[in-house]
């Protein structure tokens, strides 16, 4: 296969990070960089040799100049959906960021308009890529037998956004907590087996006297849906999320009938088991969090391109966005 030549429109944090993830795999190759700040590219000799790639700070441009396969949407959270139909819109097939826009009539338009002209699209859902999640999943059969019945979880995504009672600059352009988060913990969810028939039971925010988002926490509380012929022992769960805190502590704890817990840490990608009172780590993962996220989604794209089926992909997404849409 030849390499997949990729275009990247927005470098900050989480684009920086894509080259990395993407300069360790042969099978991909950067032809294409935008940023609206003409600065970072001086900053990019660290990440892929200039000689190989055409920077742009008007999107338009580098649309219509086209020398790539696909395009990277890495823009910041609120910016997602706009850049994405515009993309798909010039007949270019799109891999994007979470959340993939704002309401859930967004999403399913990207879905409908991709289906319209027979183009893929692929979402990035990082965190449901982590390495602590893939360890789950290789030994799933395994860890139900020795635990039994999942019957609850709870998901907790906190990040060190507020310092000093102010916003970071890093946290600006996400948004608010759940935004931000709640996509991540619905992916993993996902990936886990859990969301398939989740439906949001309520959601509970609790603001400051300014009533400022980024500086609320939020907790949605879930439900399995109440269908016939429905054969889930999940009964119940809850995701929490904020920026009010000391740390950045990201978590999703699976308990069981029993009352014996195991526990994805994935700000340390390792598991830990509580099992009649004795807690054990069972894993542990190595290198940086957000690169091992990324070299494992890129490494999925470049297998569902290989075969051409973004099925699971697309459904993964459907059933994460379709989560977090609920309380619209």
């Amino acid at each position: 296969m030849n390499n997949i030549r990729l275009g990247i429109v927005g470098l900050g944090h989480i684009g920086k990070i894509h080259l990395q993830a993407i300069n360790s795999l042969q099978s991909l190759k950067i032809t294409a960089l935008c940023d609206t700040n003409i600065d970072v590219f001086d900053n990019l000799k660290n990440y892929i040799p200039a000689e190989d790639v055409q920077c742009y700070s008007d999107i338009e441009l580098m649309v219509r100049q086209r020398n790539f396969d696909w395009i990277i949407v890495a823009t910041p959270n609120t910016s997602h959906f706009q850049l994405a139909n515009f993309i798909i819109e010039n007949n270019i097939p799109v891999i994007l960021e979470k959340p993939a826009c704002k309401t859930r009539h967004q999403f399913y338009h990207l879905l409908h308009v991709c289906k319209t002209k027979n183009l893929p699209i692929y979402f990035a859902l990082h965190s449901a890529y982590g390495l602590e999640v893939e360890y789950f999943l290789t030994n799933k059969d395994k860890i139900l037998k020795s635990f039994g019945t999942p019957v609850k979880f709870e998901s907790v995504f906190y990040d060190f956004y507020i310092k000093n009672g102010k916003l970071t600059p890093s946290g600006i352009s996400l948004g608010n907590p759940w935004i931000d988060s709640g996509v991540n913990a619905l992916s993993i969810l996902s990936r886990l087996g859990f969301v398939d028939n989740l439906e949001l039971d309520y959601a509970d925010k609790q603001t400051n006297v300014n009533n400022d988002e980024p500086f609320s926490t939020f907790k949605h509380y879930y439900k399995i849906k109440n269908e016939p012929n429905l054969q889930l022992p999940l009964v119940s769960g809850t995701i929490e999320t904020s920026w009010n805190t000391s740390s950045s502590d990201k978590k999703t704890i699976i308990k069981f009938s029993d009352n014996d817990s195991l526990i994805l840490l994935h700000s340390s990608q390792s598991m830990l088991y509580d099992k009649n009172n004795e807690v054990k780590q069972i894993f542990v993962g190595q290198r940086d969090r957000l690169y091992n996220h990324y070299v494992n989604v890129f490494s999925d794209f470049i297998a569902c391109t290989m075969s051409n089926d973004f099925n699971y992909n697309n459904t993964l997404a459907s059933n994460s966005h379709f989560a977090f849409f609920e309380n619209e």
